[in-house]
C-alpha cells in the first residue's frame, strides 16, 4: 500500500485500539519487535480494527488482545491461497504415480535380470525432472523412495505433500524477510518504541 503513516500514528492505533493503559518497558519493546517484522504495517492495522471488537477477545487485556490479533495476522499470511494448494496436490498425485510406475518396472527388471538396485538408480533420473527429483531426495535414498512407492504409495504421497507444503512455507517466509528489508521499517518501529513510552507518560 502506498499510504504514509508517521510513528505516531501507529503509537496511537496501538495503544487506544487495543486499550493498552499500562505496560513494562518489555511490553514496549516486544510491541516494537513485533511491529518491526511486518512487511505492511498499515494492512496488519486495517486487520486489527476488523478482528479487535471479537467476542473471543472479549475477556483479555489490551496487550492480551494485541498478541491475538497479531498472531492471528501472521498465521493469515503463511496460509497458501487455493491456487497454490491445488498445484501442490497435482504436483503430489501426478509425481506419486509416476514414481509407482517406474518402481513397477524397476521390480520386474530386478526379477528378471538379477542385478543389483544400484544398477537401475538412472532410471529414476532419467524419467523425472529437476524439481522431482529434488522431492524424492528429501524423502531418502532412491531405495527407500522405490519400496514406498512399491508397497505403499499413499505414504509416499503424504510425505510428497509434507514437503512441498514446507518449501512452500519457506518461500513465504523469505518474501516476507526481503519486503521487510526492503520497506525499511525498523526505523519505523524505533520511533514507535518512543512514542508509546512518551504516551504513557503523558497519561
Amino acid at each position: 500500500m502506498s499510504a504514509v503513516i508517521q510513528p505516531k500514528d501507529f503509537s496511537n492505533f496501538i495503544v487506544e485500539t487495543f486499550n493498552i493503559k499500562s505496560g513494562s518497558m518489555l511490553t514496549v519493546m516486544n510491541i516494537s519487535k513485533k511491529i518491526e517484522s511486518l512487511s505492511d504495517p498499515l494492512e496488519f492495522i486495517q486487520y486489527a480494527e476488523q478482528t479487535v471488537s471479537c467476542q473471543k477477545l472479549q475477556f483479555l487485556t489490551g496487550y492480551q488482545k494485541f498478541l491475538k490479533v497479531f498472531n492471528d495476522y501472521i498465521k493469515s499470511k503463511l496460509q497458501l491461497n487455493p491456487k497454490a494448494e491445488g498445484q501442490i496436490a497435482e504436483f503430489s498425485d501426478k509425481l506419486t504415480k509416476r514414481l509407482t510406475d517406474i518402481a513397477i518396472q524397476i521390480h520386474y527388471l530386478l526379477q528378471v535380470n538379477g542385478h543389483p538396485f544400484s544398477c537401475y538408480i538412472r532410471t529414476f533420473e532419467k524419467n523425472l525432472n529437476n524439481k522431482q527429483i529434488e522431492v524424492c531426495k528429501d524423502i531418502g535414498t532412491w531405495e527407500e523412495v522405490y519400496k514406498m512407492a512399491l508397497n505403499s504409495s499413499y505414504n509416499l504421497q503424504r510425505d510428497i505433500l509434507d514437503i512441498c507444503y514446507k518449501k512452500a512455507m519457506l518461500k513465504i517466509n523469505a518474501n516476507i524477510e526481503i519486503e521487510n528489508k526492503n520497506k525499511g521499517v525498523i526505523k519505523i518501529c524505533n520511533l514507535i518504541s518512543k512514542e508509546i513510552l512518551v504516551f504513557k507518560n503523558n497519561v
